[in-house]
């Protein structure tokens, strides 16, 4: 028996010539969407949440940070607010393919998450692409210095303040 093609288990490899099987690899690893391009841990949505800036678009809410990374990471977040299970698996898939196709997807070295809101009852394609590429221009007018985040900010604001008398107190 011969081998069969990594595309197609049942085809040999000979039918298939080398032309149109790297064609179909192209066509395929464009499609993907492997697990280095993916936010997949609690701690890393929870990162990108507190460090990074908040957009927001009329179907998300769009959290961006910058990451270590070469490529930009892409998480998303649907809650039952939004729909049964088949609705929101297809929003899902209606963002993850927006993204693939957007400016968003060439490696600028960004983490984003995305929030579905619960308002949208309809997510088309051409909305969230266009919505992306909105995005993708924000974040170009973004800094993400150390200076303006958030939480630097507050621990100053935070600092002890000297207290002041009050009427239990004892006077010297």
């Amino acid at each position: 028996m011969s081998s069969s093609s990594p595309l197609s288990p049942h085809l040999p490899k000979a039918s298939l010539d080398s032309a149109k099987e790297q064609k179909l690899d192209n066509q395929f690893s464009d499609k993907s969407f492997p697990k280095l391009s993916r936010l997949r841990k609690r701690g890393q949505f929870l990162k990108v949440q507190r460090t990074g800036k908040r957009l927001y678009t009329p179907h998300l809410i769009v959290y961006v940070s910058k990451n270590r990374g070469l490529n930009n990471r892409l998480g998303l977040t649907v809650s039952k607010k939004v729909g049964k299970a088949n609705h929101r698996n297809q929003v899902k898939r209606c963002i993850r393919e927006a993204f693939r196709h957007s400016h968003l997807r060439q490696g600028q070295g960004f983490d984003v998450s995305v929030i579905a809101k619960q308002e949208a009852p309809r997510f088309e394609l051409k909305l969230l692409l266009s919505e992306f590429d909105q995005l993708a221009r924000q974040i170009q007018t973004l800094s993400f210095d150390r200076s303006s985040n958030k939480r630097k900010n507050n621990k100053t604001q935070n600092q002890k303040k000297p207290k002041l008398a009050s009427k239990h107190s004892v006077r010297p």
